[in-house]
């Protein structure tokens, strides 16, 4: 029962918990900061919320997800 209302897909806070946690490791900061407070605004709402449907929508693979962000022009420069 826990993990399915963890893991619904309404449960958009933690697709981007996830989300932010891996692009720090990727570009030292969070999309949200402190890292450990989601309740503070995204400097970039809409990358967040892109990142995190996709994340979603892979089928909450990290694997596609890292790919994702080291593929984009961002990582690139």
């Amino acid at each position: 029962e826990f993990r399915r209302v963890l893991f619904r897909s309404s449960n958009g806070r933690l697709y981007r918990t996830i989300v932010n946690r891996i692009w720090h490791c990727f570009f030292g900061r969070g999309i949200i900061g402190p890292l450990d407070d989601m309740d503070q605004k995204a400097w970039d709402q809409n990358l967040l919320d892109y990142l995190a449907a996709d994340f979603r929508d892979e089928g909450t693979s990290i694997k596609n997800l890292i790919a994702l962000m080291l593929t984009s022009k961002t990582y690139q420069l």
